[in-house]
């Protein structure tokens, strides 16, 4: 997987969160602002992902910032799901919780998945050097 292509990743995992973010908060009757938390970590995951889109220089960096965001995100959601199923929560509470889960754990994967085929493309490269 391409750095470029990550980061292009990184920006639709925000506009995931945004949208289930704001999703719950226009459908959800409560006045709480805890239905926009999947928004909370969009942004920051969105804004990441268009620094690594227009700034080479800074890509990894901002991959990583937004993976940490997404780590906090899912371990909130996965605290957060039990406590909603057992004080019997509203369903669309719940499902934006599983969605941000989803969506984080998702994203993480596959940084996972970048960063290892990096590291491998590195030590390849290492290697033919060595070679040569």
């Amino acid at each position: 997987m391409q750095q470029r292509s990550f980061a292009l990743i990184t920006l639709a995992a925000g506009v995931l969160l945004c949208a289930i973010g704001f999703g719950a908060g226009m459908l959800s009757e409560s006045t709480s602002l805890t239905r926009f938390i999947p928004l909370l970590f969009g942004v920051p995951i969105l804004l990441c992902g268009v620094v690594a889109l227009a700034n080479a220089k800074f890509r990894k960096h901002a991959v990583h910032v937004a993976l940490v965001f997404a780590l906090i995100a899912l371990l909130g959601s996965a605290g957060k799901i039990p406590d909603t199923v057992r004080s019997d929560g509203s369903a669309l509470a719940l499902a934006s919780q599983v969605l941000m889960l989803i969506v984080s754990a998702g994203y993480i994967a596959l940084g996972i998945k970048s960063f290892v085929n990096a590291r491998a493309k590195r030590k390849a490269q290492e290697a033919l050097a060595k070679k040569a």
